[in-house]
């Protein structure tokens, strides 16, 4: 098992750096950014349900687990009809992830949420305003800071409270005089997912 590495900004940008050189990560992340760059506005039905599709096929959003429940056109529509979605994504605001996350109302797309919305907000706009959550950092950021328990990050996510969350752990990298280093959002996803996310038998093997 591979050993906790110290919270700091060298091992912080060390971690980032490796997800971005990664020849399949890093890869799905060039063409993420290509896309978005090349396709920025969230206006049109027919570009963010491809946008939605390569987010959640590189990212592991889970979608096809609710396909009964909510179908990519319908998430499509949902997107393009939130007032000021691109405004507000730009400006990082948290509440855009907690009402795109209530989907249709049958499902909680809270992971889908953060990401297209942080996405977009780092990509195309060149910001750092959101966390990304997924299981990766749910079940592993209590090893950083032990108030950030499974049970109250899936409190976050059933509550759809995204604001809490990013508070949270905003005051946290501010204890350990973090949060003022550039991208210190992204970069710090980057470092706990890359620890502790499942590793290829292939990657294993060269453990």
């Amino acid at each position: 098992m591979k050993t906790k590495l110290e919270l700091n900004i060298n091992n912080i940008q060390e971690e980032h750096q490796n997800v971005l050189d990664s020849p399949d990560y890093g890869n799905d992340y060039k063409l993420i950014y290509e896309i978005l760059n090349k396709y920025p506005k969230n206006t049109e039905k027919e570009i963010v349900a491809l946008k939605i599709y390569l987010i959640n096929t590189t990212n592991s959003t889970n979608l096809r687990r609710y396909k009964q429940k909510i179908h990519i056109s319908e998430l499509a529509d949902i997107i393009t009809k939130i007032k000021n979605f691109d405004k507000r994504v730009e400006d990082g605001d948290p509440g855009l992830v907690e009402e795109l996350a209530k989907g249709n109302g049958t499902v909680k797309l809270f992971s889908f949420a953060s990401k297209y919305c942080c996405y977009h907000n780092s990509i195309v706009y060149e910001k750092d305003d959101y966390y990304i959550f997924d299981t990766v950092l749910k079940n592993n950021l209590h090893k950083y800071f032990e108030e950030l328990t499974p049970n109250l990050l899936e409190q976050y996510r059933t509550q759809l409270n995204y604001k809490s969350y990013k508070d949270s752990l905003d005051k946290c990298l501010e204890e350990h005089n973090l949060l003022g280093y550039e991208s210190i959002r992204r970069r710090f996803d980057h470092f706990v997912w890359n620890q502790f996310r499942p590793k290829s038998k292939e990657e294993e093997n060269h453990v």
